[in-house]
């Protein structure tokens, strides 16, 4: 698996873990660039302050009493 974030790419091969600070806005997503399945293991929790940035497409989303609401990063709704 190819792990992409705002730093850049990095390879994660059978038993690799990756991991990323509470809060931290560094957009991340992993990608198969191979023809082989490949089968990952996420561990994460969902808490009604969670807010996930997406630096590549300017949005932010963000659980606001229950609703999901999408933002750009200045605070203006995402269309």
């Amino acid at each position: 698996m190819t792990l992409v974030t705002d730093d850049g790419e990095e390879i994660l091969r059978a038993g690799d873990a990756a991991g990323f600070k509470a809060g931290d806005p560094n957009g991340h997503h992993l990608q198969n660039r191979s023809e082989a399945d490949a089968v990952i293991f996420e561990i994460g929790n969902h808490l009604e302050t969670d807010t996930a940035h997406y630096p590549d497409i300017d949005l932010v989303a963000a659980l606001i009493d229950g609703k999901s609401v999408l933002t750009h990063r200045d605070g203006t709704p995402y269309a």
